[in-house]
Parts: structure tokens; C-alpha cells; sequence
């Protein structure tokens, strides 16, 4: 073992109580093999091939009880000895650990892991199956390319398990010269093969003052099949359950079902959503698992919008002294939309006054109603909002006709 003389074995914290074989050149200049008789034979590939017992280099070396092999990767420049070596096992791999199961349906997804770097030169495991049967088997040869080698994060599938049954794993490491001892077992986990449920609706269970246009959504747990007008529905609950009937549409990658009523719900009416669940209905696309059926009620809004007394509401009822060219604010309880001629001012004699309505269209909460010409002064003035009750919310209430009156001031 030329090159290696003087040199001082030190073995790292990693290789503990274990006899250690050392050699002057790096690993890749040596083929390992290990034999049946329980001795690991080093053969110098270079003197392989000169086929002279004269030649130079470290010849083929038998070995026995050697756990350690260490191989030269550099030699100092001056000394010409070997300052820096890479320790190599010779024997089994350690058992791979923190061995944990996912479970899912008819399969668990295998995790474990191994020292980062691999120094134990696994190539393959065996993932142990508890208990067996003639679906769940056995996972043997499976290679190291199931691991992250660098952090040593290994990660497996087991499929063929029964749902329902539960089960454990353990996991075996392969080198060229063994296999480690079974793994500890895992915690038992149980394949299930998964139920769709809902896991978000709109309008929400119970919800109350829902738009008249809105659409009604359904979110699943997981991707599902056959959701159309027949499985996906909304009635009236009460008046013989009148079908509110609308086209559906299910995106898969978001899970979510939309039914978009053809026709405005009609306010202050309670609504019963049912999605259908069975062999042909509802189901979870991948298995065919049916969704449990599934309803919930909602009830349209049916409340009128107000003006309110307070908030930008200006000038308020019976209000004095208001400037002669301020604008008439009013903010109502809700969205609403003011139609043309829906808000009218007068003086005391009844005659109108010109105004200009801001936002002049739209939905909005608040009002402004700019007069076209300065008003008297020290007049008491009347401002009339939704004489015909065409001032609705977003449902179709009407507001009924509210008046305020107020007087100017001097200026």
C-alpha cells in the first residue's frame, strides 16, 4: 500500500469500532467485491489489467473482519504521503429511520430516511408490508433513486393495501454487502377510499338577505363526476317546490359546481339547494365513491332599503339655516338604483326645482342631489325620493316614498 507509510488512520466520527483497511490511491481505482465466504476481496484495477504479479500498485487484497476501507484522494505535494483519505463501509447499511405512512385509497404513500450523502453506498430497499396479503406485497428492489441522496429523504408508494384494513411499514437498506435490519415500523395508518363531501357553498347554510341574481355554488373535497341540471338543483322550500331551473357548470381544477338561475329569484323567498349523490349521480371521479346527497336553504333578500336618519345623510329632516347652494345628500341603507325622476325637490308652492342626480346612473348607497339654481332664502323646501317606488335594491325591493323637508338660511 504504497504512499500510505507513516500515515496516521484516524477514522471518523461516523466509523466507530471497526477494522480498517487502507489504500493508496482513491476508490476508483479499486473494484470491491465481496465474497461468499464472508471476506471482501480489493483488486488494484491497473494491476488487473498488466496481468504481471510484478507490476506496480497495491495487487488484490483478501480481506477478513475488515469493516472500513480507506482510499488516498490526496498526497501532500512535498512529503509525497497521503494527507487526506474517503472512508468507504464494507459492511451492511444502518436501517433506514423516522419511517412514516400516508394513507390513501387502496395505497400509502412510504416515507424514510437515510445518512445525508448515502456514505453507506445503499443501492436498493425492501419495504415490509404488515400485515401481508396477496395484494399488499413485499415492495423489494426498489431503488436508491427513491431517496434524495444528498438529504438522505426517501419517499415510496405502496399500492394493492385494502381499504379499510389497517397497516404498518418497515423499510430494509441494501448495499452490495448486506442488508440493514427492518426499520422500526411505522405508525398503523388506514386506506380509505375518499367520500366527496362539500366543503364550500354560496349562498352560505342559512344565509339570509341573498341577492336575487346570484348564482349558487357548490366547492368539493375532492374532483368529482356528474353534476348537471338533474343532480344539481334549487327549489322554493315552501308553495309546492317550484324548480328554479338554470344552466351548471363544474370546473374541474377548482372542484366547484355553479348553477346560474335563468331567471331572478324572487325576493324574500326560502330557497332548498340539493345536490344528488349515487352510482350515477354525484360522484368522486377517480373511485366513483358516491357524495352522500346534500341540501341546505337560504332566503332571498326581502327587506326594503331605508334612508338613514344619520351618516352622510345632509340636510337632515327639519334642518335650518341650510346654505342656499348646497347639495342634498342622501345615504340609504343599501345599494339601491335611483331611475330618473325618482328624487324630486320642491319649493312651497309646489313648484319643482330643476336638480341633477350624482351618479346620474348605476347602483350606489349614496345620493347627491345638486338643485340647478340657487334656492331661496329662508324657504322651507321638500325633497321626495322614490315617488313612484322605483328606487330598488339589488333584489328588487322597493323603497318606499320618503320626503324631508328643510329651510334655508339668509345666505
Amino acid at each position: 500500500m504504497d504512499g500510505v507509510v507513516g500515515s496516521t488512520v484516524k477514522l471518523t466520527a461516523a466509523v466507530k469500532n471497526c477494522d480498517t483497511a487502507v489504500y493508496s490511491q482513491p476508490l476508483t481505482a479499486y473494484t470491491i467485491t465481496p465474497n461468499t465466504d464472508g471476506s471482501i476481496t480489493v483488486a488494484d484495477d491497473a494491476f488487473v489489467a498488466a496481468a504481471d504479479l510484478f507490476a506496480k500498485g497495491d495487487g488484490v487484497d483478501t480481506l477478513w473482519n475488515v469493516e472500513n476501507l480507506r482510499f488516498c484522494i490526496h498526497n501532500d505535494p512535498v512529503t509525497k504521503l497521503c494527507d487526506a483519505f474517503r472512508d468507504v463501509s464494507v459492511s451492511p447499511p444502518a436501517a433506514p429511520t423516522d419511517v412514516t405512512a400516508t394513507a390513501g385509497n387502496a395505497q400509502a404513500t412510504v416515507n424514510w430516511k437515510i445518512l445525508a450523502g448515502n456514505p453507506d453506498g445503499i443501492t436498493s430497499f425492501n419495504i415490509l408490508v404488515s400485515p401481508s396479503s396477496p395484494t399488499a406485497t413485499p415492495v423489494n428492489n426498489l431503488p436508491i433513486g427513491a431517496c434524495n441522496v444528498t438529504t438522505g429523504a426517501c419517499s415510496q408508494t405502496v399500492s394493492g393495501l385494502t381499504n379499510g384494513t389497517s397497516y404498518t411499514f418497515q423499510v430494509v437498506a441494501v448495499n452490495k454487502f448486506g442488508a440493514s435490519d427492518p426499520s422500526a415500523p411505522s405508525a398503523a395508518v388506514t386506506p380509505t377510499n375518499p367520500t366527496p363531501t362539500v366543503t364550500a357553498r354560496t349562498p352560505a347554510v342559512n344565509a339570509t338577505n341573498v341577492t336575487i341574481t346570484d348564482n349558487i355554488t357548490a366547492t368539493f373535497s375532492v374532483d368529482v363526476t356528474g353534476v348537471s341540471n338533474a343532480t344539481f338543483q334549487i327549489r322554493r322550500t315552501a308553495g309546492g317546490g317550484v324548480l328554479a331551473a338554470g344552466p351548471v357548470q363544474y370546473v374541474a381544477a377548482t372542484r366547484t359546481a355553479t348553477l346560474n338561475p335563468t331567471a331572478n329569484l324572487q325576493a324574500g323567498t326560502r330557497y332548498t339547494v340539493t345536490l344528488t349523490g349515487g352510482a350515477t349521480a354525484i360522484r368522486n371521479r377517480a373511485t366513483n365513491t358516491p357524495l352522500a346527497t346534500t341540501s341546505w336553504t337560504f332566503t332571498t333578500d326581502g327587506t326594503a332599503p331605508t334612508v338613514l336618519a344619520g351618516g352622510a345623510t345632509s340636510p337632515t329632516a327639519g334642518a335650518v339655516g341650510v346654505s342656499r347652494t348646497a347639495n342634498l345628500v342622501t345615504e340609504f341603507s343599501e345599494l339601491v338604483t335611483v331611475p330618473a325622476g325618482q328624487a324630486t325637490l320642491r319649493g312651497p308652492t309646489g313648484a319643482p326645482v330643476a336638480v341633477a342626480l350624482i351618479p346620474a346612473t348605476g347602483s350606489l348607497k349614496v345620493l347627491t342631489v345638486d338643485p340647478a339654481v340657487t334656492l331661496n332664502a329662508n324657504t322651507r323646501y321638500t325633497l321626495t325620493l322614490s315617488p313612484n317606488g322605483r328606487i330598488v335594491d339589488q333584489s328588487g325591493n322597493p323603497l318606499a316614498t320618503t320626503t324631508r323637508t328643510f329651510t334655508t338660511g339668509a345666505n
